[in-house]
């Protein structure tokens, strides 16, 4: 009976690893934006805008090619977006909620 109830508390805990990495997949994509965008950074918290914070770092690909990676820094009650520019990601903000965020 013990490893019954063992074997179903693993099972649960498994599942419920899956259903956080599902969740973080569809809220965030960890990818650098595309030549002349910008990634913006929403904190939900205090209704900031500001630009996000990309770690670069460079790799070498299969033709000896060298890449520029980036890496977006996430924080914690954020949300992130691509826009042109900053009035762009304010209209995007508005249009998903109804706050004013803050300028810089």
């Amino acid at each position: 009976m013990n490893e019954l109830k063992s074997a179903e508390s693993e099972l649960k805990e498994k599942q419920e690893i899956v259903v956080a990495e599902k969740k973080l997949k569809q809220v965030f994509s960890a990818r650098a934006p595309k030549p002349g965008k910008k990634v913006f950074e929403f904190n939900e918290k205090t209704f900031e805008l500001k630009e996000a914070d990309i770690e670069w770092s460079i790799h070498v690909d299969t033709r000896g090619k060298k890449r520029n990676k980036g890496k977006i820094i996430t924080k914690e009650n954020c949300r992130y977006l691509t826009a042109l520019n900053f009035k762009n990601a304010w209209r995007k903000i508005m249009k998903t909620t109804m706050v004013k965020p803050k300028t810089k």
